[in-house]
């Protein structure tokens, strides 16, 4: 019975349109086999292939008594994306397996219904993280104001659960970004200060992205609140470009302390902004002097270059990473002076910036990097490498596929398919055979960028894996070599 799967989805991967229609009927009928795992399957291919005489059939597959072939038959409603199918999906949500409900979600979002937003917008009280997630984002990507008021109170709902997997939240505020309505610019605001780094980052870039409404109340909250809410303003004022952003900013660079600064700002304090700011701000005062840059005034630069040496080693590591912010080649012979940093989060975030910079004088350090101790500091220069794109790099980073870390080694990985050279295509082959499934996924994935034939027969074995993820990172890759 697994053969039909394989098949089906070979078929999708070598691209060959006519035989993959007429397979479509037999998958349809697939739909109703007395095995579980052939409707589960059969479900999948027809969402790949994406035809949409399947929407129906797919859509009465939504009431399977088996959870797994519904999840599948969404995702395949999603896949195809025809309105038909919003109806039934929209019912989904009801369902009482909450992978059914997330993959509805999902499906809901790619289709762009507005008939969808009422159903979207009661999932935001799902009793499941993952559903209230997904229902987020479909509403942002559909648009819909009045999705707006709703995602407001989702985002004023405060998780005190620290250990939960996702956080609905920061999904919510990048849904009220693609909204873009002003009227969730306070909210957006207030959530600059949450206790979670990915709320507050995805609010002030929704904050961004709602524009010139945002920037004065940003320039108001640099005067108040706590010394993280200052940063992501200082930040995202920076992200507007809007020149009224300026004096304030320098105002704040000027007043902030952060210990002795090497030079890097004068010690003065005033009155209005500093009054407000916490002993060490050396975040804000980074993020404002990144600001200014990116607003014209270069010679700001050079006040976050002498930083990186600051006895303080918070305001090395936020120096490290603003120099990455603001992507100037200038700062790559202090960022690699920085990856020996004493203290791991400077190193951090030197080979995290020397990543977004992207200058090739840093691949041999970055090389040394990823030999390092420290195993957070291996995965981000791992990273680095491939952002890179180095040849000199496959070497190493195929070594780092051994790495006794998976994130180091799903980061070498994903770095091997964006050098794309041929030499990484056997490691990677076997990293197609590791017992992660996420380094497997990433394997594949790799492969597929590569785009090398000897790893077709690899990846149709891979069609076969056991988790989802990896299968359909097979089948795509089998489409890129294909061609």
């Amino acid at each position: 019975m697994r053969t039909k799967f394989a098949l089906a989805i070979f078929v999708l991967a070598t691209l060959v349109t006519e035989v993959a229609a007429d397979n479509v009927n037999d998958l349809i009928l697939d739909l109703k086999d007395e095995e579980g795992v052939v409707r589960a399957n059969a479900a999948y291919a027809l969402g790949d292939i994406g035809d949409q005489r399947a929407t129906e059939p797919l859509a009465e597959a939504l009431k399977d008594e088996d959870w797994n072939v519904r999840e599948l038959a969404a995702y395949a409603l999603g896949e195809i994306g025809d309105q038909r199918a919003t109806e039934p999906l929209a019912e989904a949500l009801k369902d009482w397996d909450w992978n059914v409900r997330k993959a509805a979600a999902e499906a809901l979002g790619k289709i762009g219904d507005p008939k969808a937003v009422d159903p979207l917008i009661s999932a935001l009280n799902d009793d499941n993280e993952y559903v209230q997630l997904n229902a987020a984002e479909a509403l942002g990507k559909i648009g819909d104001p009045k999705a707006v008021d709703p995602l407001i109170s989702a985002l004023n709902k405060i998780s005190f659960v620290i250990n939960n997997p996702v956080e609905p939240r920061e999904k919510v505020a990048w849904a009220l970004g693609e909204i873009g309505d002003p009227k969730a610019v306070g909210p957006l605001i207030a959530a600059l200060d949450d206790f979670f780094l990915t709320v507050r980052s995805e609010a002030a870039k929704a904050l961004v992205k709602i524009g010139e409404p945002a920037v004065d109340p940003l320039i108001e909250s640099l005067d108040v609140g706590t010394q993280r809410a200052r940063e992501h303003a200082a930040w995202a004022l920076g992200e507007i470009n809007d020149t009224r952003a300026v004096d304030p900013l320098i105002e704040v660079f000027e007043n902030c302390s952060s210990g002795a600064q090497n030079g890097a700002a004068g010690s003065s304090m005033k009155l209005g902004r500093a009054a407000a700011l916490e002993d060490d701000s050396s975040g804000v005062q980074m993020a404002a002097a990144g600001s200014l840059v990116k607003l014209g005034h270069t010679e700001y630069l050079d006040q976050i270059i002498v930083s990186i040496e600051n006895v303080d080693s918070n305001a090395r590591a936020n120096a490290a990473y603003y120099l990455g912010d603001v992507g100037d080649p200038r700062a790559v012979d202090p960022l690699i002076v920085a990856l020996n940093d004493w203290y791991g989060r400077v190193q951090i975030n030197a080979a995290w910036a020397l990543g977004e910079i992207g200058d090739p004088k840093a691949v041999d350090p970055l090389i040394v990097a990823l030999k390092d101790d420290d195993e957070d500091l291996r995965l981000h220069a791992a990273e680095a490498l491939g952002k890179i794109g180095d040849q000199r790099a496959v070497a190493a980073l195929i070594e780092a596929l051994k790495d006794q870390n998976s994130g180091v080694q799903i980061n070498a990985a994903w770095a091997l398919g964006e050098i794309g050279d041929a030499e990484a295509v056997d490691p990677l082959i076997v990293a197609l055979k590791d017992e992660d499934l996420n380094l497997r996924h990433y394997a594949a994935e790799a492969l597929g960028k590569i785009g090398d034939p000897k790893a077709v027969d690899p990846l149709t074995l891979a069609l076969e894996d056991e988790a989802m993820w990896v299968r359909e990172a097979a089948s795509e890759a089998l489409a890129k070599i294909r061609g």
